[in-house]
């Protein structure tokens, strides 16, 4: 008897007991916790502006005019920015009410300021110094932007001498913009700038050399030779000197930028109008001449603009033109025209064409024998015609092609690029006015004009070169 068993009953039959030969891991050591809490959420505060912190200027305080004296002290061992102490502050010395320090020159820093040339006899160190600080507004009459101060010797005895002077100008570093405080300096100047500043030569300015803007503690420095104590009334023995800005500094030039080679300029002699021309470059002609382009500037033109007159500014800018030249058509008044009620443009016998190209006009006249041709007032070897159909705006597309004798041609009024087939972008080169022909004849002649519209005629082209 045969029988069989499935996998059912196999299972039954297999007995779960474990293996003591069998590995299993042992008990994970317990990590014990760290204490913490709950980070707060920064709460986020959206910014202002481009982010950055508002500069405000500081508030200006120019020195009030006084007198005192002081006694020359050496300087400290003050090394500022950039480690050189030829800027070295001093560390007294400072005359009682001013923002001037006196100080004896350092004769051990470094550089040629310093190092005289073995053999020089040594300069002689003025001791006691009366230092006079001007107001600022007798400083603005000198023509100074800064301080103007004076020097002198206080014992009467006293020989010539050598001392630094220091001004701190921390109070008034922000009183001009375009970093003035960064290029300010000690300049002397003659005596008189305080009697007679008006003067022009006494407002020349002799720099100081070896003087040193510290930008740090905001102190100007330079060594000056202060004249002896003055014994007759001829001598002053007086150092004017005067802090003020110069056109340079480390933060750039500030003198006025000159005239580019590109233009030119002249003054206009007893019209006291001065003109200016700047050429524009254009890309190069294909073969043959190019045309140039100048923008061009007279002073003159903006004071014969007057309430009577057309006196809007051009598209330049006051006082600019652009001239490529033009063909204008002058009208004539209705009312001297048979029309005495009217204020409109008629066409009349006295219609007139003036050709303005290359900075000349001439009136066109018509030949009388053939009125299609058309002549310069002053005749010369050019030849000007008149066509029509072009795609302008014009009632008949009028536009004028001049001739030159040596054979360059300027078309007025065409609106697009001669020869072409009016695809290329418009030049806007025709304008218009509201013309009446009322006159049996005359274009756009229908009827009489106190009934009529009018048909619009072109009175001005510019050159399409």
């Amino acid at each position: 008897m045969t029988a069989s068993v499935g996998p059912a009953q196999a299972a039954s039959w297999i007995k779960n007991a474990p293996d003591p030969g069998a590995w299993s891991p042992g008990n994970l050591p317990k990590t014990p916790s760290v204490g913490g809490k709950k980070e707060s959420v920064a709460k986020s505060t959206p910014l202002k502006g481009d982010g950055r912190a508002t500069w405000k200027p500081t508030a200006t305080t120019w020195p009030k005019q006084a007198e005192s004296e002081t006694v020359a002290v050496p300087t400290s061992s003050f090394v500022a920015r950039g480690g050189s102490s030829l800027l070295a502050a001093p560390a007294g010395g400072n005359a009682p009410g001013t923002p001037v320090w006196i100080t004896t020159p350092d004769t051990n820093g470094p550089g040629p300021l310093h190092q005289a040339a073995p053999g020089t006899p040594t300069a002689n160190v003025a001791s006691r110094i009366k230092v006079t600080v001007a107001d600022h507004a007798t400083a603005e009459k000198a023509g100074v932007d800064g301080v103007l101060i004076t020097v002198r010797q206080a014992d009467a005895a006293a020989a010539p001498g050598k001392v630094t002077v220091g001004v701190d100008y921390a109070g008034f570093r922000d009183a001009f913009g375009a970093d003035w405080s960064s290029r300010l300096s000690l300049v002397s100047m003659p005596e008189c700038a305080l009697t007679t500043p008006d003067v022009p030569s006494c407002r020349v300015r002799t720099p100081i050399a070896g003087g040193r803007n510290d930008r740090v503690k905001n102190r100007v420095l330079a060594d000056v030779d202060v004249p002896a104590a003055a014994h007759t009334t001829s001598a002053t023995g007086t150092l004017l000197l005067a802090l003020t800005a110069g056109a340079s500094g480390p933060s750039g030039d500030y003198k006025a930028t000159s005239l580019s080679p590109s233009g030119s300029w002249s003054a206009g002699g007893n019209s006291g109008s001065m003109s200016w021309s700047y050429g524009v470059a254009v890309p190069p002609a294909l073969a043959g001449a190019a045309p140039t382009v100048n923008l061009s500037y007279n002073s003159g033109s903006v004071d014969g603009r007057t309430t009577s007159t057309n006196n809007q500014a051009s598209w330049l800018g006051e006082g600019w033109e652009y001239s490529p030249g033009f063909v204008e058509r002058s009208y004539d008044s209705c009312a001297r025209d048979g029309q005495d009620k009217s204020g409109e443009k008629c066409w009349s016998n006295r219609n007139s064409l003036t050709l303005s190209l290359n900075g000349k006009s001439s009136t066109l006249v018509q030949d009388d024998t053939d009125t299609s041709k058309w002549r310069l007032e002053g005749d010369d070897d050019s030849r000007i015609e008149p066509f029509t159909g072009a795609v302008n705006g014009d009632d008949n597309g009028e536009y004028w092609r001049l001739t030159t004798g040596d054979g360059v041609q300027y078309y007025f009024g065409v609106n697009h690029r001669p020869g072409g087939n009016n695809a290329d972008p418009a030049t806007n080169s025709t304008w218009s006015a509201p013309v009446y022909g009322n006159n049996p004849g005359e274009p756009c002649n229908r009827r009489p004009v106190s009934t009529r519209r009018g048909a619009s005629r072109r009175g001005a082209g510019t050159s399409t070169t």
